[in-house]
């Protein structure tokens, strides 16, 4: 009997161990709502390398920011430096094999000074971006440089009139279709030379599709009380389905917030949404850091903290930035979301305008707050803005350090961070324009849904590439993905397998 007790005993312990064996190797199937862990399996290293001299893209002088773009189609991102200071314009073409090649004489973009920066966008659609500038609306007066792409790795300079009486210092600006027709239309922030406002007032400009512009400023609703802007970004913060603009004000003035009304019209609730503020602002960026599917706002704020607001999806926004725990660098410029671990959360990266050796990279831990992870992560060097792009095609953000605070030297870190998986999007508009400005697209994996919108601009006078990037962690497979094209056509694919670059090209009928 005894014996028979003590078997019986030894087979339930036995039992006990493979049933808590079998749960601890279980893969975890479903996602918490309020705290959805990684898709990650691990934390890994954070780990950069400066590769500036290796890549061939070290330059001297003022250069206030960069923008990337693959201008000649090529599969790499290219990448135009804007100078700042009397500094001279670089173009930089990505060989293929981590080097670049200074191309701007050969691409007719010689000897060209300026003060404000340059965007991609392909304003013509003929599947080629094209560059803007937006320095002064031109140094002839009431004039845009626009350099239409050649579609042979030459630029040809035209100048737009912008229909105003006289010259306005304008000092950045992004590409949108804000009305849906398929073409992509530009907002212009203007700036004060002037200690105190009032400043020139922004404006909107309407592409007309045979290479001209009208402004429609006053028909939009733009009614601008002059309050310095110093950045713009569009983004769909109330999930309509259009574009709205979040504008930078300096000099203690309050933001813009342009909910588009869908009519071709604008009205400013950053007062009402909680986002007017009443501070020194500079860079601002979108990102839907807790994958909630609404985009929450970062802005990068000189003589004061930076602030995190959280989209309450309601029209309205919550200051979480102690919550969050990522004050980011005291005079801040730069700011930026991006997924540089690959664990399906948006990390953050800040700089400062006034000091190269202050900025702050952030981990996202998937609960709401962040980790500081820039001591030991290999940068050096901040700046006044920067740009992440997979430069080299390893699945990896990279990240472009525009020269900025002493000791003024642009940096270029490769990313080395990380084994998890990826996918990157690449978005062609046939009805919509070209690019998928202003497209958004879901990726799920289980009950966890990561968003990513196209955009002209993001940060601080700085441009992401149009290729959107989605970190997966330790998943081999995308359960589901969705585009939301920018003209309101919806399609969507399944069981996508990761690590590649996946191209689609808007198929359809619009169901606008």
């Amino acid at each position: 009997m005894k014996k028979r007790v003590l078997i019986t005993i030894i087979m339930v312990f036995a039992l006990n161990i493979v049933i808590l064996w079998l749960l601890g190797s279980r893969p975890e199937q479903t996602l918490s709502q309020t705290q959805q862990p990684s898709v990650q399996d691990g934390t890994e290293e954070v780990a950069f390398t400066d590769v500036t001299a290796s890549a061939n893209i070290a330059l001297t002088g003022n250069r206030m920011g960069a923008s990337w773009s693959d201008y000649n189609n090529d599969g790499f991102l290219d990448i135009f430096h804007f100078g700042f200071w009397g500094g001279f314009s670089v173009l930089h073409r990505n060989n293929g094999d981590g080097i670049f090649t200074n191309v701007t004489s050969s691409a007719g973009l010689s000897d060209i000074p300026s003060n404000c920066p340059w965007f991609w966008g392909d304003y013509d659609n003929n599947g080629y971006p094209d560059l803007l500038n937006t320095t002064r609306a031109g140094p002839k007066g009431n004039l845009l440089y626009l350099f239409r792409n050649n579609r042979n790795e030459t630029f040809t300079k035209y100048d737009i009139p912008i229909g105003v009486s006289k010259e306005i210092y304008t000092i950045s600006g992004a590409w949108a279709d804000y009305d849906r027709d398929g073409l992509i239309d530009l907002y212009i922030a203007a700036y004060s030379m002037n200690e105190f406002p009032p400043g020139d007032p922004d404006q909107l400009y309407r592409n007309n599709g045979d290479g001209t512009f009208t402004n429609v400023t006053s028909s939009a609703g733009i009614i601008d009380p002059k309050m310095c802007g110093r950045n713009v970004i569009w983004g769909d913060y109330d999930n309509d389905g259009d574009q709205d603009i979040f504008v930078s004000n300096y000099r203690l003035q309050p933001n813009f917030l342009w909910r588009n009304n869908g009519d071709g019209t604008f009205t400013d609730i950053a007062s009402s949404a909680g986002v007017a503020g009443n501070h020194h602002v500079l860079g601002a960026a979108w990102g839907d850091y807790d994958n909630d599917s609404d985009l929450d706002l970062y802005v990068a704020t000189v003589h004061a903290s930076n602030i995190l607001y959280r989209n309450n999806g309601d029209g309205t926004f919550t200051d979480v930035t102690s919550m969050a725990e990522v004050p980011g660098a005291y005079d801040a410029s730069g700011v930026g979301w991006i997924d540089f671990d690959n664990d399906g959360y948006l990390d953050l990266f800040t700089t400062s305008c006034y000091s190269a050796t202050e900025f702050y990279l952030y981990r996202n831990n998937g609960n709401g707050t962040f980790t500081d992870v820039t001591a030991g992560s290999g940068i050096k060097y901040g700046g006044y803005n920067f740009g992440w792009a997979d430069y080299d095609n390893d699945g990896n953000l990279d990240l472009h350090v525009s020269a900025g605070p002493e000791p003024r030297v642009n940096t270029l870190y490769k990313n080395n961070s990380n084994k998890n998986h990826w996918v990157k999007i690449k978005l062609i508009g046939k009805d919509c324009n070209r690019d998928a400005i202003g497209a958004r697209v879901a990726v799920v994996i289980g009950s966890m849904r990561q968003i990513r919108e196209v955009n002209a601009g993001s940060g601080f006078e700085s441009q992401p590439p149009f290729i959107l990037h989605f970190g997966v962690g330790s998943h081999t497979k995308i359960d589901a993905l969705e585009v939301k094209w920018p003209c309101g056509k919806i399609e969507s694919k399944k069981d996508i397998p990761v690590d590649q670059i996946i191209t689609i090209a808007e198929s359809g009928p619009n169901q606008n």
